[in-house]
């Protein structure tokens, strides 16, 4: 179907993300952060999808999504923030770093299909 990046820390959140969206044809590749994710994205990429997680050790989620949008044939990833980040201010600078949507943890699958299978279609 289609490859999405996943970076969190936390490979418990990881793996949930990897089962949720093995299950309906995802491919997922997996870093627990930024720098991971980037050497990722220059081996393996271009993704077309991310879900990034914001509070990392080293590059916050926002620094990575800037710096991901940056990179030559990564400027079109459709990237899913996925924390625990609810503030209005945060949510707004993952908006304008170039994030399309934002789900709070814990994530309901549900919720979470939805929005990547919209962000695929696109």
């Amino acid at each position: 179907m289609m490859n999405v990046l996943v970076v969190d820390d936390s490979p418990t959140i990881r793996t949930l993300l990897e089962l949720a969206l093995d299950n309906v044809g995802y491919t997922v590749f997996q870093a627990g952060n930024a720098e991971e994710a980037v050497v990722m994205i220059k081996e393996k990429g271009p993704f077309p999808l991310g879900i990034f997680d914001v509070n990392m050790p080293g590059k916050s989620g926002i620094e990575l999504i800037q710096e991901v949008l940056s990179m030559q044939g990564s400027e079109n990833m459709k990237i899913v923030v996925l924390t625990t980040e609810s503030s209005e201010e945060m949510k707004k600078a993952g908006k304008d770093s170039g994030a399309k949507a934002w789900l709070l943890k814990p994530f309901e699958e549900d919720s979470l299909m939805k929005v990547i299978n919209k962000l695929a279609s696109m």
